[in-house]
């Protein structure tokens, strides 16, 4: 059977061969590498920023100068000053003044403290300072008042320990606010600005080259081996499989920037939403890519092409500009949540929905099959056009003329 030239295998059907030579043009380009690097870049550079310009890590380094018992009551002073602004301390016990005032300009320590009554630092923090140390600094400077005045007082140590140790008062709230939503607000933020960028640059892929086959007649030469369809649905699917590579790029980078700066931004994103940020980016770009492959199909240019496409790019912007304040609301309007249901703005809006927790999983299934019914709409759509505008090249043709140029092939 395998020397019979009549048995052809899946791997040798037009589509698949049209997808990987797609898949091979689209990662020979210098284009593609120089996006992906660029967005990779963007990527590590929102994670590592932020964390860099917060300091990493809320950690202080204390010197306490040895002074026989007084150190004691001082490093108990220290502690409770940290753990009252949730900040970590390292505290290191040196001999004498000298050596902390050397530790100081060293910046082998941020702080010192000399007894109950002196505190030292290299320099004097602003009033508008609200830095690990100027806090800490602070705390301190009331923690060790507040003990003075009480040895004053005659209440020892062990008094002082029990004192600390005494359990706070339960915190009751009148209105119930969800712990998690500021997370989720950021995270539904995120996901609204990925979602359009990736895509509008994943249907730019689609639009240029099908513009760009059709300009130079390669689509002609392909033609003559493939039908349209097959044509067009593999120029999807290979399209696809090379924004699958650049998404996955941008995930592994956001994961090793993140590991590596010690960020717990990826930590606050729940695992769910992750799942269906993937899941409406793919069937977004199913629907979109369908529609910039139609009409990338009925010009002759590729400068036609940028103009042709923006209609198609305003219902994406809509929901994407309503989305910033959506997100900041308690309870989502009627017009953003129908939105939600309509394949054009679905991806975009059901998404954001999600990971704000405004919007059950039933309702994310349901959202996501009348999008998945949408996407055959706009394939069956997209190919009738392919098929009567692609060799169509003494101008731009109209959608309407477009359906009666395939209406003609199908029934010759």
């Amino acid at each position: 059977m395998t020397g019979d030239p009549d048995h052809t295998t899946w791997r040798d059907s037009p589509m698949v061969l049209v997808a990987t030579r797609e898949v091979n043009e689209r990662m020979r380009r210098r284009s593609y590498w120089a996006i992906l690097a660029v967005t990779m870049a963007a990527i590590a550079a929102l994670i590592v920023i932020p964390n860099l310009l917060s300091g990493g890590t809320d950690r202080v380094d204390v010197a306490v100068v040895s002074a026989g018992s007084d150190s004691a009551s001082i490093r108990l002073a220290i502690e409770q000053a940290a753990r009252a602004q949730a900040i970590e301390v390292e505290i290191h016990t040196v001999g004498d003044q000298a050596s902390a005032s050397s530790d100081l300009r060293a910046d082998r320590v941020e702080i010192a403290v000399v007894g109950t009554d002196t505190i030292l630092v290299k320099d004097q923090p602003t009033d508008d300072d609200t830095g690990s140390r100027s806090r800490l600094l602070q705390a301190i400077s009331t923690q060790l008042r507040t003990q003075a005045g009480l040895e004053a007082a005659g209440i020892t140590n062990d008094q002082v320990q029990q004192l600390s140790d005494a359990p706070s008062p339960t915190i009751i709230a009148l209105d119930r606010t969800d712990p998690d939503q500021g997370a989720r607000r950021a995270s539904a933020t995120v996901l609204n600005i990925l979602l359009l960028l990736l895509l509008q640059l994943y249907g730019s892929w689609v639009l240029n080259g099908v513009t760009e086959e059709k300009t130079s007649r390669v689509a002609e030469v392909l033609l003559a081996t493939t039908g349209p369809r097959s044509l067009l649905s593999g120029k999807l699917i290979g399209v696809g499989l090379a924004a699958l590579v650049h998404g996955s790029a941008l995930v592994a980078t956001a994961v090793v920037a993140s590991i590596a700066t010690g960020s717990d931004v990826l930590s606050q994103i729940e695992p769910s939403t992750l799942a269906s940020g993937l899941g409406w980016l793919m069937l977004g770009y199913a629907f979109y890519c369908c529609v910039y492959a139609a009409v990338g199909s009925t010009v002759t240019r590729v400068e036609e092409a940028q103009s042709a496409s923006f209609p198609i790019l305003l219902p994406l912007l809509f929901t994407y500009i309503l989305a910033f304040s959506v997100i900041w609301l308690d309870t989502p309007p009627w017009w953003f949540q129908v939105l939600a249901y309509l394949p054009p703005t679905s991806p975009i809006a059901m998404a954001v929905l999600q990971a704000n927790g405004e919007a059950t999983w039933w309702q994310g299934i349901i959202s996501m099959l009348l999008c998945a019914g949408g996407v055959v709409v706009a394939s069956r759509f997209a190919a009738a056009i392919y098929c009567g505008s692609i060799l169509h090249t003494t101008g731009r043709i109209k959608f309407r003329d477009a359906l009666r140029n395939e209406d003609r092939l199908t029934e010759s």
